[in-house]
């Protein structure tokens, strides 16, 4: 799915977002903070971004998807 049906369909059942294409081990959080939108791991593993910086091709791409884990933070 587009990348702002994932995110209005994540704000509501409060989880992250990520693509098909990427690792299963990483999502994204999207917010309205100063942090904007954090990307980080869902086991063990250090904190990957905060302000996440998409790319125009991360943006326009079609492969969004809702994800029921939950970011590891340390």
């Amino acid at each position: 799915m587009e990348i702002s049906k994932a995110i209005k369909e994540a704000k509501i059942k409060n989880v992250g977002i990520r693509r098909s294409s990427w690792l299963k081990d990483y999502i994204v959080i999207p917010t309205n903070s100063e942090v904007c939108c954090i990307i980080g791991p869902t086991r063990d593993k250090k904190l990957l971004a905060p302000r996440w910086n998409p790319t125009s091709d991360e943006l326009t791409a079609d492969d969004w998807e809702v994800t029921t884990k939950k970011m590891v933070w340390h």
